[in-house]
């Protein structure tokens, strides 16, 4: 009984710091990792409501759509990576959705995880990703579905 009160401090420990813990360092992550960093020329991620993600899908352009939650601690390190890889793909219109703001949307992709990163072209889904990846990584995958 005492080993599983233990694992569960730890979990709550984990948690805790994924979700607070990673939030004083965006900033600190974007400059490491080459992000996005005020004054730069990289394209901005624009945040929109799972209506509007329909509507850019249906246009049949390339669209790169990070879901996200603004709890979750991966999702607040790839935002950076993100930011810095939309300007290197000008082909390809960058989105982040909420999932936690628009779980319909959400479930209608079955987003069960997150950061979960889909890039869709012609209407439908092309390719994803689930969870963090690295900037060089990231940019190997969109590079290989762009």
């Amino acid at each position: 009984m005492r080993k599983n009160r233990f694992f569960t401090l730890a979990a709550v420990a984990v948690m805790l710091f994924a979700s607070v813990g990673f939030a004083g360092c965006e900033q600190e992550v974007s400059e490491q990792d080459g992000g996005s960093v005020p004054g730069t020329n990289a394209a901005a991620v624009r945040e929109v409501t799972g209506k509007e993600l329909n509507e850019l899908v249906a246009t049949g352009k390339t669209v790169v759509c990070d879901f996200f939650a603004t709890w979750c601690g991966p999702c607040k390190m790839l935002g950076p990576i993100m930011e810095e890889l939309s300007g290197e793909f000008p082909e390809a219109i960058f989105v982040k959705v909420d999932t936690d703001e628009n779980a319909e949307v959400a479930a209608s992709f079955h987003i069960l995880s997150i950061p979960d990163v889909y890039v869709f072209s012609g209407g439908e889904v092309k390719a994803h990703n689930l969870g963090y990846l690295p900037k060089e990584q990231m940019r190997e995958f969109l590079k290989n579905n762009l």
